[in-house]
């Protein structure tokens, strides 16, 4: 998920000094305007993985201690796999990963110690293709919840199915195309959201009730790609990227805009894509200009472009390498997964 669940002052090294270290993967298969192109995670028996897909549409587990291929499996879905998502079942003890292929309109459930499927989800919209998907434990069970999707006029609502593959819920609050799903927990408030990035506005949603709880609107119609919560203070933000190539911060319970910045006008042009928090103090941002961007959080300003020569950088994640500390997993569209590293 990309909720932040580090501690504040668990990591206090500088990402200025990030430097690009080595490719870890050249075949990866990613494409633009969705986040979560790949996977990156420890799991419950402490091995580092990347999964991820390539131009075969086969999914691969990568280990990054020993920087090996542990296991593929060819032809996984029928069309480009285009989305990973991570999961620890709680009630089984074991990781899992979710996959979705937009194009064949489904969506799988992998073991990650052998990558067998233990569910296809298939034809899950009705009428256009799926662009985003998580999966959430709540209440001692788990699900899976699909995304929302608007072509023609015609509307495919957020769908909820349990791991048995039967659709629960319909959550038909929206008239939009939902490119970025994810869930938040409030410890504080006991309750669970479902955040939602969509191509007008950014939303959340209270699970309990499958109603809207707040819609992230500041008049300026954009494609919002990917979001991220950060907990300051007990100040709960919401954090997005867009098309329209500006971040946005929120306060998560009034739905009042705190901080615009106009990435676009003020470095270049930019669109921006995927997001990954560094220590709730900076973003990492990916651009369309081969970039990954560094913003500190405390005013808002851009501290460092660094150039990626792979293409627009899709997706962002963070890990504590046992090698190299804290590091960035980055994926261009020209298909090479790239290791970043803090230069000592």
């Amino acid at each position: 998920m990309n909720i932040n669940s580090l501690n504040e002052n668990d990591f206090e090294s500088n990402p200025n000094n990030l430097i690009f270290l080595k490719n870890l993967v050249e075949d990866s298969y990613s494409t633009i305007c969705l986040d979560s192109a790949f996977s990156v995670f420890k799991s419950i028996n402490e091995i580092l993985y990347l999964i991820y897909s390539d131009y075969k549409k086969s999914i691969i587990l990568y280990n990054l201690l020993n920087n090996q291929k542990i296991i593929e499996i060819k032809n996984a879905h029928n069309d480009f796999i285009l989305i990973f998502r991570h999961y620890l079942d709680k009630i089984n003890n074991m990781d899992l990963i979710l996959s979705i292929s937009p194009y064949d309109n489904n969506i799988k459930l992998w073991k990650v110690s052998n990558l067998e499927c233990i569910l296809n989800l298939t034809n899950v919209n009705n009428f256009g293709r799926l662009e985003a998907g998580c999966l959430l434990y709540y209440e001692n069970n788990n699900y899976i919840l699909s995304s929302n999707c608007n072509y023609d006029h015609i509307s495919d609502p957020i769908k909820i199915f349990d791991f048995k593959g039967n659709k629960l819920k319909e959550i038909n609050n929206s008239s939009e195309v939902t490119k970025f799903i994810d869930i938040y927990y409030d410890f504080k408030l006991y309750k669970t959201y479902i955040i939602t990035g969509n191509t007008g506005f950014s939303k959340s949603y209270d699970l309990k009730t499958n109603k809207i709880y707040k819609i992230y609107d500041d008049s300026d119609y954009d494609y919002h790609i990917s979001l991220i919560i950060n907990n300051i203070n007990d100040k709960i933000h919401l954090i997005e990227s867009s098309i329209g190539g500006f971040i946005r911060v929120w306060d998560f319970h009034s739905a009042i805009l705190l901080k615009k910045i106009d990435i676009k006008s003020n470095y270049g042009g930019q669109i921006l894509y995927g997001l990954c928090l560094w220590n709730k103090k900076y973003l990492f941002i990916g651009n369309n200009k081969k970039q990954i961007l560094l913003l500190e959080l405390k005013h808002y300003k851009v501290l460092k472009q660094f150039q990626c020569n792979n293409g627009s950088i899709i997706t962002i994640k963070k890990i504590v390498h046992s090698k190299y500390g804290e590091c960035l997993i980055s994926l261009g569209v020209k298909g090479a997964i790239q290791l970043w590293i803090i230069k000592q």
